[in-house]
Formats: C-alpha cells, sequence, structure tokens
C-alpha cells in the first residue's frame, strides 16, 4: 500500500519511509517459500518501480528480489503444462485459486521483462514462459480445460459450464441442484468430450456467462466427490458446481474449492491477456 501511494504522490514522506524500508531482496524474509504466483509483494514492487524519485539502492534491492522469486523461480518449475510449484503428493501453488496463481506466474514474468529483470535469462524466453502459462490457462494443461466459461461461440473447445455461484448454478435459496438457465451446456453448442466428468451432464438454456474464470485445481479440495486424481495437482479439478450435498454430517460437493469465480481470480488473468493483445 505505500508503494502505491507513493507512486500516487511521491512527495508523502511516510510512504517513502515504509516502501524503502522494506526487505525487498530477501521478499520479506521470504526466499525459499514464496512462488511466482506471489501476489502482494510484487505489486508493491512495480508500484515502486513506476513511482517518481525511487532511490537507486532501493531499486536494486528489488530487482534482485524480483530475479530470484519470480523470474529464476518460474523457471525452476517452468514444465509442458506451464508449470507451478507442486508435484505429486504436494499441492504448493495448486491449491485453493490455483487459476488466480497461474495467472501470477505470467503477468509478474510479463511484468519483471518490462522493467528488464531477467535474472539471467533472454527477454524473450522470459516473455515466452509468460505465454505457457496464458495457454495452460486456455488449454494447454493436462486436463485440456479452457479455464474459461461457455467459450465455444469465441473458439474455445472444452471450456467449463459449471461454476458454483449464486447467479449460475442457484434456484432459489437450492445450490445443489443447478439452475436450469445458466448451469451447464446448452443444447445448442457442440461439445463431443462432454460432459467431461460422468455424471456431470447437465445442460442448460443459455450455459454461464462467457469467460468467467473459475478456481481451478485444487489438490487440497476437502469434499468427497471424485476427481480425476488427488495424486497429481494439475488434475485435481472438476467442472461440476453441485454446492454441499449434506450427508448428514459434512458436504460432500464443496464445489467452491474448485470452481467457484472471484474477482480475484479474473483480474490476474485479464492482466496476463493483456500483454499479448498485441503481439
Amino acid at each position: 500500500a505505500a508503494a502505491a501511494m507513493l507512486r500516487l504522490d511521491p512527495t508523502i514522506a511516510t510512504a517513502r519511509t515504509i516502501a524503502e524500508g522494506f526487505a525487498w531482496s530477501t521478499w520479506d524474509g521470504q526466499l525459499g517459500g514464496a512462488t511466482p504466483g506471489e501476489g502482494v509483494i510484487a505489486a508493491g514492487a512495480w508500484h515502486y518501480l513506476m513511482a517518481a524519485g525511487g532511490d537507486a539502492a532501493v531499486t536494486t534491492a528489488i530487482e534482485t528480489g524480483v530475479a530470484a522469486v519470480i523470474v529464476d523461480g518460474a523457471f525452476a518449475e517452468a514444465g509442458a503444462y506451464g508449470g507451478m510449484f507442486g508435484g505429486p503428493g504436494n499441492g504448493w501453488d495448486w491449491s485453493w485459486g490455483s487459476n488466480r496463481a497461474q495467472s501470477m506466474y505470467g503477468a509478474n514474468l510479463m511484468m519483471a521483462a518490462h522493467f528488464g529483470i531477467l535474472g539471467g535469462h533472454a527477454e524473450a524466453d522470459v516473455v515466452d514462459l509468460a505465454e505457457r502459462h496464458l495457454h495452460y490457462m486456455l488449454g494447454a494443461n493436462p486436463l485440456s480445460m479452457v479455464y474459461l466459461t461457455n467459450m465455444a461461440a469465441y473458439g474455445g473447445e472444452h471450456s467449463s459450464f459449471h461454476i458454483y455461484h449464486a447467479w449460475f448454478s442457484y434456484t432459489g435459496a437450492d445450490g445443489d441442484h443447478g439452475n436450469a438457465s445458466y448451469d451447464g451446456k446448452p443444447a445448442g453448442v457442440d461439445e463431443p468430450l462432454y460432459p467431461y466428468f460422468t455424471g456431470d451432464d447437465q445442460t442448460s438454456t443459455d450455459g454461464p456467462a462467457p469467460g468467467i474464470v473459475p478456481g481451478g485445481p485444487n489438490f487440497y479440495y476437502s469434499g468427497g466427490y471424485e476427481l480425476p486424481s488427488r495424486t497429481y495437482p494439475a488434475y485435481a479439478y472438476r467442472d461440476f458446481s453441485v454446492g454441499c450435498d449434506w450427508d448428514g454430517a459434512t458436504c460432500q460437493a464443496s464445489a467452491w474449492e474448485i470452481t467457484e469465480p472471484s474477482d480475484g481470480y479474473q483480474g490476474p488473468f485479464v492482466l496476463l491477456a493483456s500483454f499479448f493483445m498485441s503481439r
């Protein structure tokens, strides 16, 4: 917040004191733990670098932290499907809202490239890695999911037709049995692989509004419904919208842990996509 205030008004002395006293080079002591999907400290770094009258030593410290956490961190995990920290038996970035992290990886890499912070890599390679995270969101992932809703009319195959949301998956106060207008694939949409998982075959008149980002794979999903895999984090996703499905003791479905959308997921994806609109 201090860095953002400093960018808006470089004369605010308290904002400058706080922003310039921050432990940027060690990412506030989180080196080794923070990943390229981190958004709070990263946002502060970008604000400071865009502020007028930045201190040269502070700028260098920020560049050191960005190179270590964001650039080198992303390259350390780079894989065929836009890798993030985690692996078999280890969710790490693949937790609740993992699509936010996936988009932040790419967006942070593009911001680093914008400021020339490359961590010893070529700029073209940094941009290419960022684009891989965008492609992950648009279908280059283990489940071939386009992690946007109802994209058939825009050329998107295998997109999401179920999100847990009061507007699209509820009928009145019932969040367990869908919505005839907005929850499920519209009859007029040709999607040969639908349903993507047995039983998720609901249809609707219109489907959900297009272009909404669902939460994403969640290795730590606590519900009782079956997922494609609970061993490999990128497979811990299911295109469904059942809310609770109470069994007398606990919610069995808990789709909100996987498909609920959020402004916090949408914003990073829009930012990432915006970098490639003119490329």
